[in-house]
């Protein structure tokens, strides 16, 4: 999800958080040649004709709109030496006609570039606009490329700022969505009360918070959560809420609450120095909670008893990536996604309380099934298998654990790659609640149609004004 490159026998892939990975089309051990900082993502990697430095995005923090005013960067693969080239913009290509693009939002750059130099000079000029982009804050990807010989080839999308507006939606297996009766925001990470009959959803900005929703319909939506950046909840039985929040000493720990605006937040977990916790997911008794420690770019996944407050680890599962663990209705089993370094994730079932026994399923080849969610019953797991598609397995966990054959299931909500959170949940009814873009149409990545511009660097060199 993090943009590939190939140049040659050598190809460059994007890995966010992990920096970007060198591999050879010829065979061979993959290399790290770029690391990034904590909250910092890399994105699209492009070597430059001198076979030195490379060109990609660099993001920092965890903004919606980290894509649009990130740097454009290069840096020498001889060296490390990296030099910002532009800040506010994403996605960049350099073209045979010695231009620099770029994207902010759906709106497609262009700006003068000299290879020798490695500078840019000259005014930033708007050269198309509706370009479609990946999903709010999921990566800086645009679905466009220009070939060495000028042909231009892009799908379209909504013009201006990418939306971080989303409905929220409840879709059924057909792929048919019901929106909520809700004003599109900037919505995230919705989950559903073990009853089915209210939703948390968070608002992501710099007043983050947690909001409530009853199904029904007859009350307006609740924000419930006050006094700190609330993000992540997670349902604890159906009257309490978990979630993220930076609260009474800044640190990003797990607090709980009673899920209405009168509920007194109630410190859960004490993070170590340099570690942040995330909720994951609740029992349905609301007795456990499954959070993961993030330290460093090392996750880890934790249970915590919410009687005694007692935490263990949970069988020594770590990650490159966040696991985003689901437990099974009954409590017996969990799911979740690991990846290790450069690799594609895998997904893993697992009895709990942990044991020794531990199931995987066995993916295709260039899948990287994350973010797993359990029926009702327990009898089939959902997850993302690859960008823009959505399957259903089928499960046995008696007399032993088994999976079956994955079987597609529509999709035309947001999804999200393995380095962020799940933007889906399930009813108990079977039907997937999860966030969609109005302005975009259709599921998530699909092309509606593909649109070519012959000679396009003629069109965009009398765009740019003369030297």
């Amino acid at each position: 999800p993090y943009g590939l490159s190939w140049t040659g026998d050598e190809i460059f892939a994007g890995q966010g958080p992990e920096g970007i990975l060198r591999m050879l089309a010829s065979g061979g051990k993959t290399e790290t040649v770029v690391t990034v900082e904590k909250n910092q993502r890399a994105h699209g990697p492009h070597l430059l004709p001198d076979g030195e430095h490379l060109l990609f995005t660099l993001s920092s923090g965890n903004a919606l709109n980290r894509w649009d005013s990130a740097d454009i960067v290069v840096q020498s693969l001889r060296t490390g030496k990296r030099t910002v080239l532009l800040s506010g913009g994403g996605d960049a290509r350099i073209l045979a006609s010695n231009h620099l693009v770029y994207m902010v939002g759906g709106t497609l750059f262009v700006v003068r570039f000299d290879p020798r130099t490695l500078t840019i000079s000259g005014p930033r000029v708007s050269i198309l606009e509706g370009v479609r982009r990946a999903p709010i804050g999921a990566s800086a990807s645009a679905q466009f490329a220009v070939s060495s010989t000028g042909l231009l080839a892009y799908v379209p999308g909504p013009p201006g700022a990418v939306s971080d507006r989303y409905d929220v939606t409840l879709v059924d297996r057909k792929g048919t969505s019901a929106p909520l009766k809700l004003p599109p925001t900037a919505f995230e990470s919705p989950r559903v009360s073990p009853d089915g009959t209210r939703v948390a959803v968070g608002i992501e900005g710099a007043d983050a918070a947690i909001l409530v929703y009853d199904l029904d319909a007859t009350s307006a939506i609740q924000r419930v959560t006050f006094g700190g950046r609330d993000r992540l909840p997670v349902w604890c039985g159906p009257k309490r809420l978990a979630f993220q929040s930076n609260r009474d000493g800044g640190d990003l720990a797990i607090f709980w609450q009673e899920a209405n605006p009168n509920g007194v937040a109630e410190r859960l977990t004490k993070p170590e120095q340099g570690v942040e916790h995330i909720p994951d997911d609740c029992s349905s008794d609301g007795r456990t909670l499954i959070f993961t420690a993030l330290k460093g770019a090392d996750y880890s996944l934790w249970a915590l008893s919410l009687g005694d407050k007692s935490v263990a680890p949970i069988g020594g599962v770590q990650s490159t990536v966040p696991a985003g663990a689901r437990m099974s209705r009954d409590g017996r089993w969990l799911a979740y996604a690991t990846r290790q370094g450069g690799s594609v994730a895998t997904l893993f079932v697992q009895p709990f309380p942990p044991t020794t026994a531990r199931y995987q399923l066995l993916e295709k080849p260039g899948d990287d099934p994350h973010h797993p969610l359990w029926s009702a019953d327990g009898k089939e797991i959902l997850y993302t298998p690859r960008p823009g598609s959505f399957e259903s397995v089928p499960v046995r966990t008696s007399p032993t654990f088994a999976f079956g054959s994955p079987v597609p299931v529509p999709r035309n909500f947001r999804s999200e790659s393995p380095a962020f959170r799940a933007q889906y949940d399930i009813m108990p009814d079977g039907r997937i609640l999860g966030l969609v873009n109005p302005l975009e149409e259709g599921p998530g990545y699909s092309a509606v149609e593909i649109r070519v511009v012959l000679n396009w660097f003629e069109e965009l060199k009398a765009k740019l004004p003369k030297q």
